[in-house]
């Protein structure tokens, strides 16, 4: 696995330990959860376009592309700016979603196809994200409703070939402080306006559940 998202996350980090309110200081959560990918795309690349098609002689070729979902681990590290504002970095894998390619040849309406055929590519891609996240702490007692929004990459090797897709990252959940650790859950969105599979906009919805520590 290369460094450099690591990297990433921790140059995020280091700056704004100069502004963390001392109060509330550093907090790291290690979580785990579910990514689920929508992502289901149907193309048909142009043949003959305009052209009448004879029958029996030319038939179109569709593919359909499908990324499964996975379970999900990671780390966050994030300072308090103040009791409600916190700036965090986060590094996320999810190691096995199942990608299918599934083309076939099939007869448009009306015609004959003296050929059918369908063609099944599968493999196990592992995805990574890393964004940098603004945090809003609705309250500030032991329960802490919040919500998110950041920037940042996602990136998987597919059929040889490393792709990275910039991300919106939003979303929301719940802190639950127990002294100077705690759990959290969020329900979040990383949302790639030109994936590099589907070339759509697609969402990638992640459950996340952990523990969190105040250094």
């Amino acid at each position: 696995m290369k460094l450099w998202p690591w990297i990433f996350v921790a140059l995020l980090a280091l700056p704004l330990l100069a502004f963390a309110d001392d109060d509330h200081g550093t907090e790291i959560t290690i979580y785990s959860g579910i990514t689920f990918p929508n992502l289901n795309a149907q193309t048909q690349p142009c043949i003959v376009c305009d052209t009448p098609i004879p029958v029996g002689l030319i038939v179109p070729l569709t593919t359909e592309t499908s990324l499964g979902h996975s379970f999900l681990f990671g780390v966050k590290a994030g300072v308090y700016l103040n009791p409600n504002i916190q700036l965090e970095g986060n590094f996320g894998i999810a190691p096995h979603q199942e990608f299918r390619q599934v083309s076939g040849i099939f007869c448009p309406p009306g015609q004959v196809c003296p050929l059918i055929a369908v063609f099944l590519y599968q493999q196990n891609v592992v995805s990574y994200f890393y964004d940098g996240d603004f945090v809003y702490n609705f309250m500030t007692g032991n329960v802490r409703p919040f919500a998110e929004i950041g920037l940042g990459a996602t990136s998987a090797n597919v059929r040889d070939t490393t792709s990275t897709d910039f991300t919106l990252v939003y979303g929301g959940g719940a802190k639950f402080y127990f002294h100077n650790c705690g759990f959290r859950f969020e329900v979040n969105d990383h949302l790639t306006p030109n994936n590099f599979l589907t070339k759509n906009t697609e969402h990638y919805v992640q459950v996340q559940y952990g523990f969190l520590f105040r250094l």
